[in-house]
């Protein structure tokens, strides 16, 4: 494989990092393929991130965003500063941007939310959606796993002590809405780990996953999506998700876009719903039959964090669309007992 600009001596034709030929290294973290992120040193005062692909079928992605996408909006991401070319050995170099602070404070989110704006208003017509993969499957498809899943969905929703009904609510709050069915270029792995702030600059980091889906994705990923290793330390509340859910609808207007902000608050919390619970379902299924990537304390908080999301956003949706409370004080009476 053929690389190209002065970094490419320090990598293997084999797509890895040239232990001989480098300083020093240090691994950052381990893809979904085994393959490592590494920061590697030139010298004692230079260094580099090296990014293999990480993730099965995503060859060139990042590399390809980076050339046609990331150009249209604010430099909020490390500059890319060498590739190789195509193939699942495939690697880029990006400039090192020290140590991350991943702040999730509300300030945080804030910022976070008017960035998002930028990019989902770019137009998508000219991208091709078949040529974009998510880390997740459609939320569709999880709204079908959870149907067949029916008995262990309820199990969930009562131990976070709102109604039976929830998740057919949810289903129908979902059918036709534009917020849902809209598609709109995602960066698409927005988790709590993938935003950083440096000397109070705020940089977007692992753009490989970028597609086009729902606007409510990326909301979702920055509002209530757990993550194992990287948890949030200021808990959510029904004013900050508001007040996020409104500064992006103005945010999106800002860029020129006429958008209808009644009806997006109870259908985000629809779409957390359903998220949160297929995320719940997979948590389980890693407790039960251990995780190469993740240790059981890990999963446990991750599970956590995630049942206090579905509860906050089950709730929230249920205020917003002024749902009978009936059955859900009914079910934490039960769990009190």
């Amino acid at each position: 494989m053929k690389a190209i600009r002065a970094l490419s001596s320090y990598i293997t034709d084999e797509g890895e990092l040239d232990y001989r030929r480098i300083y020093r290294s240090e691994r950052l973290y381990q893809g979904m393929n085994g393959r490592y992120v590494e920061r590697f040193y030139v010298s004692p005062l230079q260094s580099y991130i090296f990014k293999p692909v990480t993730h099965s079928g995503q060859e060139d992605r990042e590399v390809w965003v980076y050339e046609q996408v990331l150009s249209r909006i604010p430099k909020v991401y490390p500059a890319l500063i060498d590739k190789s070319e195509d193939g699942a050995s495939g690697w880029a170099v990006f400039e090192d941007l020290g140590p991350l602070r991943h702040e999730h404070g509300p300030k945080t989110l804030l910022r976070m939310s008017k960035l998002i704006a930028r990019w989902h208003s770019l137009d998508p017509s000219g991208w091709d959606p078949d040529a974009f993969r998510a880390p997740k499957p459609p939320v569709q498809q999880m709204a079908r796993e959870l149907l067949e899943r029916r008995t262990e969905v309820s199990r969930l929703i009562h131990e976070a002590a709102l109604p039976g009904e929830l998740l057919d609510l949810a289903l129908q709050q979902l059918e036709g809405s534009d917020w849902a069915g809209v598609k709109v270029l995602n960066h698409g792995d927005l988790h709590a780990g993938n935003y950083a702030s440096i000397q109070g600059d705020l940089f977007v980091l692992d753009w490989e996953h970028v597609h086009l889906n729902s606007p409510l994705w990326d909301l979702y990923h920055l509002l209530d999506m757990s993550h194992p290793v990287f948890p949030r330390f200021t808990p959510r509340n029904e004013e900050l998700r508001e007040r996020i859910l409104r500064i992006y609808v103005h945010q999106r207007r800002f860029y020129g876009q006429e958008l209808e902000e009644s009806g997006l608050l109870a259908d985000y919390c629809a779409y957390a719903c359903l998220f949160t619970l297929w995320m719940l379902l997979l948590i389980e299924s890693d407790l039960g039959m251990g995780s190469v990537y993740w240790s059981r304390p890990q999963l446990l908080r991750q599970q956590a964090e995630a049942m206090d999301s579905l509860k906050g956003c089950g709730l929230q949706f249920l205020r917003s669309t002024g749902a009978d409370y009936g059955e859900n004080k009914r079910a934490e009476e039960d769990l009190d007992e």
